[in-house]
């Protein structure tokens, strides 16, 4: 995901990280997601059941085992 107002990329949810920015419609925030095997910019045309699966994943969280 990307701020296109501070630049910050990064996992973004309802607020940026970077600056604590709300994403609005005027400035939405710019994000990719993989969704059976295509990356794909915008999910505005989207349906209901491919939102809800979105939305249902969980963020993988890598650790350095050292």
């Amino acid at each position: 995901d990307r701020d296109p107002v501070c630049g910050y990329v990064g996992i973004i949810h309802d607020i940026c990280p970077g600056c604590g920015r709300k994403e609005t419609t005027a400035s939405p925030f710019e994000r990719i997601r993989k969704i059976t095997s295509y990356l794909v910019g915008n999910t505005n045309c989207w349906c209901n059941p491919k939102l809800a699966e979105l939305n249902d994943r969980i963020p993988n969280k890598f650790e350095d085992d050292g």
